[in-house]
This record gives structure tokens, sequence and C-alpha cells, in this order.
């Protein structure tokens, strides 16, 4: 009964916005979040472009229900540097970024500090 209540309670949470204010990305898994569609690119297309608002920010679940959120103007990406305290992901996200991105991404770069 417990366990049902929790995986319950876990797939309520995987079908609600990481950030409050910005619109749900659906298909969340309760353990990894969105990055089984992080590293497949037909499933770019629904987190990145129709899950996003016309700014073209996105809210994410990473693994373990980290908050995580996508975005795509340069000015959105200063903001989200300036007032974030923490930049750790996972090791699961920094290979994606590295492959996606590149290894000078100015993200990964600054996640290291």
């Amino acid at each position: 009964f417990y366990l049902h209540m929790h995986i319950s309670t876990l797939q309520t949470k995987a079908s609600q916005s990481s950030i409050p204010g910005l619109p749900a990305t659906p298909n969340a898994n309760i353990l990894i979040g969105h990055y089984a569609q992080l590293i497949h690119p037909s499933g770019h297309n629904t987190l990145f472009h129709a899950s996003a608002t016309p700014s073209g920010i996105t809210s994410l679940w990473g693994p373990n229900f980290k908050i995580c959120a996508s975005v795509l103007k340069s000015e959105h990406v200063r903001l989200v540097l300036r007032h974030t305290p923490s930049r750790d992901f996972s090791s699961f996200i920094a290979r994606h970024g590295r492959k996606t991105l590149g290894k000078d991404s100015l993200i990964l770069i600054e996640g290291g500090k």
C-alpha cells in the first residue's frame, strides 16, 4: 500500500512543472526525469519547442527530480547564471552536455564553479 502511494506521489510530481510558472513538460519518468528524451534527438521537439514558453524557456526534470531548465536566448542564459547559486549536475547531464554542446559550453564550464 505504501509503495503504491509513494509511486503515485512521484507520478503526480513528474506530471507537474519543475519550475512554478512555466508549463509542464510531459512524459517525465519517475526515476530519470526527462533524461531519456534528452539523449534521443527525436524527443527534442517536445522538450525544447512544444513545451517551451514563447521566449524559449522549458522546465525539465533531471534524474532524482533534479530541477532543470532549458533556455535558448543569451539574455536568459545570463539571468540563469547570475541568479542560481549552484549548477551541479549529474554525470548523466554533464556527459550529454559534452556530447551535444561540446566540452567548452558555457553552462558546462560554469557548472564546475
